[in-house]
């Protein structure tokens, strides 16, 4: 089987996290030697071979493609060994296995978020695993607007929430467009929206992808990465008209933007820290709106 490089990433991710917090018999997770032998289990192939030390090699190969060797030339840098085609088989079998939904084979089809972090992240802020939890994702489908008026340059950000999963994960996409302010005209408190003037035409566009996950406590958080470059941006909710006991959409959300820390400046050490980290976020606050509703 060929896998490009991100789909060889995603195996390595499933694998890594079945050997990190799947628990085994006599210890608090499983080791390799375990991760081999349920790969053994599930598909029948032992990697390593059936030998008497098969399954200490087929634990160091599992290792070493999920983990790395140090790079014999360059110092602080990995290389990862891919597995032989059977062995590579077998591992996609084992982390596509119904049974085991490490991950799915829709997954490895288009490059998308990785949902693995987001599903972990679920189970682990459930209060009751077992029990089936009332989730009010489909309040938050849609799509929200927010603007925002700068001297040099307008901001239209554009947020659309797909159907949610059975899990409770949403996914997400953003566009944030930058206008010149001379060519639009400013809207009016109410409806908040970006309205054009004939013929302006937009400076630049950004574009983020990812997911959202809702907690038991209804807070929001938005994980969301530039395709083009990598960067990352987050999101949480501050506020929002979400309720459990209606059939209502949800028509305001209150969005923290977060990216990177509020950095101390030499001409601030004497002030509020405080009153300094208040003020750098004021302006990342995104109250969003669903239009139409």
């Amino acid at each position: 089987m060929r896998f490009s490089n991100w789909q060889l990433n995603r195996l390595r991710d499933a694998l890594r996290a079945y050997h990190q917090y799947e628990s085994g018999a006599d210890s608090g997770r499983f080791t390799w030697v375990d991760v081999r032998e349920a790969i053994a289990v599930y598909t029948s192939v032992e990697i390593g071979g059936t030998g008497k030390t098969g399954p200490k090699k087929g634990a160091e190969r599992l290792r070493q493609f999920v983990e790395g060797i140090k790079h014999p030339q360059y110092p602080g840098v990995k290389r990862f060994p891919v597995p032989q085609d059977e062995s590579l088989a077998a591992i996609y079998n084992f982390v596509t296995n119904d049974t085991l939904k490490l991950l799915s084979k829709e997954e490895l089809d288009e490059y998308e978020p990785n949902r693995q972090a987001p599903l972990r992240l679920l189970e682990y802020l459930d209060y009751s695993p077992d029990a089936e939890r009332m989730i009010p994702m489909g309040k938050l489908e849609g799509t929200y607007v927010h603007f925002a008026t700068h001297e040099d340059r307008h901001i239209h950000r554009v947020f659309e929430f797909s159907p949610p999963s059975d899990e409770g994960l949403v996914q997400v996409s953003e566009v944030e467009k930058y206008y010149d302010p001379d060519k639009v005209n400013i809207p009016d408190h109410n409806n908040r929206f970006l309205i054009m003037s004939k013929g302006a035409e937009d400076l630049s566009h950004v574009e983020y992808k990812g997911w959202g996950v809702l907690t038991p406590e209804d807070n929001l958080f938005l994980f969301l990465k530039n395709p083009r470059n990598g960067r990352n941006r987050y999101y949480f909710t501050l506020g929002t008209d979400l309720v459990h006991w209606d059939d209502n959409p949800v028509k305001q959300l209150a969005l923290l933007q977060h990216d990177f820390p509020v950095e101390m400046r030499d001409a601030e050490i004497d002030q509020d820290w405080k009153t300094v980290v208040l003020a750098e976020t004021a302006h990342k606050i995104l109250f969003s709106k669903r239009p139409g509703r």
